[in-house]
């Protein structure tokens, strides 16, 4: 099993998450804000996706996930139908917790809760929080809101003829 794939000076890591393209749906039956992680990659290049959800038509990646949850494909075709999904953030509001003023900390988005606007995030010190039910680290998880966050622009890999998705 390999960590990582490169693909037009792209590195594609397993961990790494992916969201279907807006306005697209892709063939296999994700549709349009499917959030997806790469579990697994083969010695032939293929990249094992999981969801979540139940997608009808997925299978379960060679036994690794739960039946309905997993879908094999190429690089060039995560390329055409998904998009990096961004998990670092900065905390961008005043929020004070056990006396800890998590303004301007680097955090990472480990859950986003459906329906509603907010999102379990990870901050890099124990603030004495939770750890978001298992998901993250004891001591360093905190539920807030998404307009809490602000961006952090992802490091690209140099290349003078980098293709990063569209």
């Amino acid at each position: 099993m390999l960590k990582t794939i490169e693909f037009n000076d792209f590195v594609i890591k397993v961990g790494d998450k992916f969201r279907a393209k807006e306005g697209s749906s892709t063939p296999d039956g994700c549709t349009e804000n499917c959030t997806v992680r790469v579990e697994y990659i083969t010695g032939s290049g293929l990249i094992g996706l999981y969801s979540e959800c139940l997608i009808e038509g997925w299978g379960d990646l060679d036994g690794r996930v739960k039946y309905g949850h997993g879908f094999f494909i190429q690089e060039d075709y995560l390329c055409k139908y998904f998009r990096p999904f961004k998990t670092e953030f900065t905390i961008q509001k005043a929020i004070k917790h056990k006396g800890h003023n998590l303004q301007g900390m680097k955090c990472k988005l480990i859950k986003s809760l459906r329906h509603t606007q907010h999102v379990f995030v990870e901050v890099d010190k124990n603030i004495g929080a939770g750890g978001a039910d298992g998901l993250g680290k004891l001591g360093h998880c905190i539920l807030i809101t998404k307009d809490n966050l602000s961006s952090i622009p992802p490091e690209k890999k140099k290349s003078k003829n980098q293709k990063i998705f569209n």
